[in-house]
């Protein structure tokens, strides 16, 4: 990977290592920082969420996302990284040291939201966002940090240092660095599960890491100008469209429509899978502590299998191609969520079947297990194809299409699977997330076919644009 001579590559792509290294761990800390507190909360903490990401995660992403885009446009990628991480970091701090401590201070009467819980059962969790708006805030900030620091941030770095050729052969080499770091990452989360203020420690921890984070971006801004484009050396430059130009090419692109449906889709189906299984660990760790233990146990599984997966990612791609590595997490997915649905759903029939006197915890653990082996397939597999679908798109719309892609469409699988479980809770006055998972169940059917019908499409159009671009 490392051409003997060329050590100016080889700087860029170690550089890029450990950005994606600092970001992923921040990335699972945060992640498993965000659940063990919402899951914490008490009477039915699972199903808070749907509520949170309805109504505060979908509109700000996608008000962060344009904002994102304005400032790119005018001011460039290193701008819009400090603007980024440095704003979600702001409310991390403030809400350690200021918020939480005094949040009986910020938060109405509990006896009064009780009162209104009891007459309108219905809203009986919408209602109870208002008493937790402190913590509703942060998971909203610790779920978009990720999606942007890693899914959009560090990528389009990426896209702008690296032709689709390089990308090729990079790429499989960021993902296997990820892997470690979520590796390392579940470490910490053990560390901090050990802490006397789990909190503190994760909060100091991230500014940590994102002080590395934007000194590495700087770095490569002093390195490589990410104003030109890859190929200025050998083509004439292009004047530069307008930030609405841009927006509109990517919109009516059905490339970046098939990627964004993928994207949907698999945001979307996960989130019916991961919060029902959410219910059930909820109810079997009780404490804060015990579920950062548990997420530090999960994180370490979920990066050694993405290890594993990534020691044949490359092979798999000359061997198989494209599509048939992109098939592999669609196909994991699927089953698994379809799967587990199914079982929470018919405890009584597995428990006659396999002559067991109760099946909840054999459920947990395979929900566990299955949740862990699509994230790694999601990270070795989708991931990398992913970003490959990404690089024979034109320069100018490059950027758009991945903050809509990854942004916008990422955010609304998972807001839009948050707003189906949030209107079954309201309507049925569901108490709990097991309450609603026969509707899931046929939610969950029709996503699989509308993913699988995306990814025939795109697989085309992937084709087709790679064919374009010509050898080199």
């Amino acid at each position: 990977m490392f051409s003997i001579g060329n050590v100016m590559k080889q700087r860029k792509t170690l550089a890029m290592g450990l950005l994606v290294m600092l970001t992923v761990i921040g990335y699972n800390i945060m992640r498993g920082m965000k659940k063990a507190i919402m899951l914490s909360l008490p009477s039915a903490g699972a199903a808070y969420i749907p509520f949170v990401k309805t109504m505060l995660v979908m509109p700000l992403s996608i008000i962060i996302g344009a904002l994102y885009l304005i400032i790119r446009h005018r001011h460039g990628i290193v701008t819009a990284y400090h603007t980024i991480t440095l704003a979600f970091l702001a409310y991390f701090i403030l809400f350690t040291f200021v918020l939480l401590p005094g949040i009986a201070h910020v938060t109405p009467d509990p006896t009064w939201i009780a009162s209104i819980q009891h007459n309108y059962p219905h809203f009986k969790f919408l209602v109870g966002l208002l008493s937790n708006w402190p913590i509703a805030i942060y998971y909203v900030a610790a779920e978009l940090w990720g999606t942007y620091s890693l899914v959009v941030l560090f990528w389009q770095i990426a896209n702008e240092l690296y032709s689709p050729q390089e990308a090729t052969d990079t790429y499989p080499f960021f993902i296997f660095v990820s892997s470690i770091s979520i590796i390392i990452a579940s470490y910490a989360l053990q560390l901090l599960s050990a802490s006397e203020s789990p909190l503190v420690s994760c909060t100091i921890t991230m500014s940590l890491l994102s002080a590395g984070m934007i000194t590495i971006v700087n770095s490569l801004s002093a390195q490589h100008d990410f104003s030109q484009t890859r190929h200025a050396d050998s083509t004439p430059k292009k004047k530069k469209i307008s930030l609405a130009d841009s927006v509109r090419l990517t919109l009516t692109s059905p490339h970046v429509l098939y990627i964004g449906v993928c994207v949907f889709s698999f945001g979307m189906l996960v989130n019916f899978f991961e919060l029902s299984l959410d219910h059930k660990l909820a109810e079997y760790y009780s404490d804060t502590k015990l579920l950062l233990e548990f997420q530090s146990w999960f994180t370490r599984t979920k990066g050694l299998l993405c290890i594993a997966a990534n020691f044949i990612n490359a092979m798999l791609l000359r061997r198989i191609g494209w599509f048939g590595v992109a098939m592999i997490t669609p196909c994991i997915c699927i089953l698994s969520a379809n799967l587990f649905l199914f079982s929470a759903y018919h405890v009584d029939l597995i428990q006659q079947v396999l002559q067991l006197s109760s099946a909840e915890e054999l459920i947990l653990l395979t929900g566990c297990i299955l949740l862990v082996i699509t994230y790694a397939c999601k990270y070795s597999f989708f991931d990398t194809t992913k970003e490959l679908a990404f690089t024979p798109l034109p320069d100018s719309v490059k950027a758009s299409a991945k903050a809509v892609a990854d942004g916008i469409c990422g955010r609304a699988g998972k807001s839009g699977s948050s707003f189906v479980q949030a209107s079954l809770i309201t309507m049925t006055a569901a108490q709990s997330i097991p309450d609603i998972i026969p509707y899931l169940l046929y939610f969950g059917v029709f996503l699989s076919v509308f993913w699988l019908w995306s990814m025939t499409r795109l697989n085309n159009s992937y084709i087709e644009k790679m064919q374009a671009l010509g050898p080199g």
